[in-house]
């Protein structure tokens, strides 16, 4: 026989019960005040486990927390009522605060364990669709992917006028210098998104999304949102590649747009981040960097295909007129013998 464990979180309760930074202090500590909620969280579990309802209270000065479990067939109910009592906490009372968050957040997190055969588990989770996509995030897919085709279709055709060049003999034109980088950056994010896509396909699932999208009411609309922003990407930088490759006069435009694109999603990640507290407490200053990379390059190339005179001589090319020939000597019939 195995031993199965499972851990069971409650995120939005956890954010409540963080330890304080700076424990010794001078002055008193201060809190949020007034505050009172109630969270109740379901947790449908396969099999049996190994498990006895209990309570848990914590009584403190500047709050108040209590816990009660149910069991309701298979699914474990979570009660958690979390009132707070002060708005600061006196210098000298810090540490027995401390004391008392850390035994509310040790009571609030446990461990499930069952002990028996894979088998027993396997049904009932096959029965809570482990596998198979959740039909939201499919149905947004095939939506977006469906949009961005006539969208794609209809950018193609799009011709409109080159952007006038200064008369300058000589001057340098086509993909090369600083406009070689374009190309190799948007290689590099088809797969990287690919990539993303494929990673973000573990939580589409019904088990994954129905477990995920409980423990915040903003998890669904996140993970939607960067779905379609990942897509839309992805596929204007194949398309992106391909007008620069044939130089056309809408590249510029195109590619300014998408940029938008680019930081529309790095911003909402960063929003997601500081809004939703199990991403706030991943958030580290490498990601604080990317997305500080993300908003200088961005800045930097929409003002390069804004003001560059290469890109101005490069992306003349029109739907469907091919570049004007030198017409070569004409050779008079006549001279033939």
């Amino acid at each position: 026989k195995a031993r199965w464990t499972g851990e069971l979180e409650v995120p939005d309760l956890q954010e409540w019960l963080r330890r304080p930074q700076g424990l010794n202090r001078k002055g008193p500590l201060s809190l949020r005040h007034p505050v009172d909620f109630t969270l109740i969280s379901e947790f449908r579990l396969p099999g049996q486990w190994d498990l006895k309802p209990d309570k848990l209270h914590v009584d403190d000065p500047a709050f108040e927390l209590r816990r009660e479990e149910v069991w309701k067939g298979s699914t474990l109910v979570l009660t958690d009522r979390y009132q707070s009592r002060a708005e600061h906490v006196a210098a000298a009372d810090v540490a027995r605060y401390v004391g008392q968050l850390d035994k509310a957040r040790t009571g609030v997190g446990f461990s499930l364990h069952h002990t028996g055969s894979s088998e027993a588990l396997a049904p009932a989770a096959a029965s809570a669709g482990a596998g198979t996509p959740h039909w939201l995030p499919l149905l947004t897919a095939l939506l977006t992917l469906g949009g961005l085709g006539l969208l794609g279709r209809r950018l193609y055709r799009w011709d409109p006028e080159p952007v006038a060049a200064l008369a300058s003999p000589g001057a340098a034109d086509g993909l090369g210098g600083w406009l070689l980088l374009p190309p190799i950056g948007l290689a590099v994010t088809l797969y990287r998104v690919g990539k993303s896509v494929v990673e973000s396909a573990a939580v589409m699932d019904v088990e994954s999304w129905v477990a995920l999208t409980q423990t915040h009411g903003l998890w669904g609309p996140t993970l939607l949102f960067e779905l379609v922003l990942q897509l839309a990407i992805g596929t204007g930088a194949l398309m992106l590649l391909w007008l620069m490759m044939k130089r056309r006069s809408s590249t510029p435009r195109i590619y300014i747009g998408w940029w938008g694109l680019v930081l529309m999603l790095t911003l909402g990640d960063a929003i997601a981040f500081q809004v939703i507290p199990a991403l706030r407490e991943q958030w580290s200053g490498k990601d604080a960097a990317e997305s500080a990379r993300a908003l200088v390059f961005g800045a930097i190339w929409i003002t390069y295909f804004l003001r560059s005179e290469r890109v101005r001589r490069t992306f003349v090319q029109r739907l469907g007129v091919r570049p004007e020939s030198t017409p070569g000597p004409a050779v008079d019939g006549s001279q033939s013998a």
